[in-house]
């Protein structure tokens, strides 16, 4: 059973009299603010031991990087660390 993600809620709902749209979770939010430079990624991938990473693993790792600081984020935001 895998544990329930602290997601932060909706970032941006709107609520109407004809529809509602929830959007984004603040934890989405979060990732796609983070500046994670793909030379940080290139380096740690080659600490990793991979020499001549693929574009798909570098977007991978640089992804997991990005919700990893979101996650620390969130963390804060709840007064923790």
């Amino acid at each position: 059973m895998s544990e329930k993600i602290e997601d932060g809620g909706y970032a941006f709902p709107v609520q109407s009299s004809t529809w509602d749209y929830k959007g984004i979770t603040v934890r989405d939010w979060f990732a796609g603010q983070a500046d994670i430079p793909w030379n940080a990624v290139i380096e740690t991938l080659s600490i990793k031991g991979i020499e001549n990473p693929t574009v798909k693993q570098m977007a991978e790792y640089r992804a997991l990087m990005k919700y990893a600081e979101a996650d620390a984020m969130l963390a804060v935001r709840k007064g923790g660390a």
